[in-house]
Parts: structure tokens; sequence; C-alpha cells
């Protein structure tokens, strides 16, 4: 699924819902797009433009989330997005979370 993004650009883009089949879901940002929301979904690519490199990307009870960022030369370089965290106690902050990284 592509994004087009009209001049000079979109408010936000948003993924619901899906569900992995036989292949992952793919979504492509075309232009600039500040928020994408991804939403009860598993297994997903997100590829951006070069125009939306300092996108804030908003997900909630999903999984295998990965997005590609343009590495200028026509190749793509992926990054998973973390769906494992640590919340911990921190007086007197109060609750303080982390995204677990993977080691594998």
């Amino acid at each position: 699924m592509a994004f087009p993004v009209s001049p000079p650009y979109s408010s936000m883009c948003e993924r619901h819902s899906s569900h992995q089949v036989s292949s992952e879901s793919m979504s492509s940002v075309l232009g600039k797009v500040p928020t994408i929301s991804i939403d009860k979904t598993d297994g997903c690519q997100v590829y951006l433009s070069p125009e939306s490199l300092d996108v804030e990307i908003v997900s909630s009870k999903s999984s295998e989330m990965n997005v590609l960022i343009p590495k200028g030369n026509g190749d793509y370089s992926e990054h998973p997005i973390p769906e494992q965290f640590k919340t911990v106690l921190s007086k007197p902050a109060g609750l303080v979370t982390t995204p677990v990284e993977s080691k594998g």
C-alpha cells in the first residue's frame, strides 16, 4: 500500500487492524508526512521517502514492524520497531519505560 502525499504534506498516515497472511504488509510513503500511526497490525514494512526522514511513528498492539530508510543509492536500510518494553519504578519520576533490545 502506498501513501501518496500531496504538497506540502499530509498530516498523518494510518495502518489499522492489518494481519499478515502470506507476505508482509508493505506501506510506502511518497512525499513528506509528519506522523505514521500503526495500530493492531502484525507484520508490516514501512518504506520512507527521503522527504519523510523526520517522521514520528506511533505504534500500539502491533508486532513484526520494520521501517526501511533510503540510503540514497536506491537501496534501503531496515530498522525494527521495538515491541517489547521494560518498565521500572524510578523515584521520584514514577514509572520509566524503555524498549528491550534484542541481542540475537
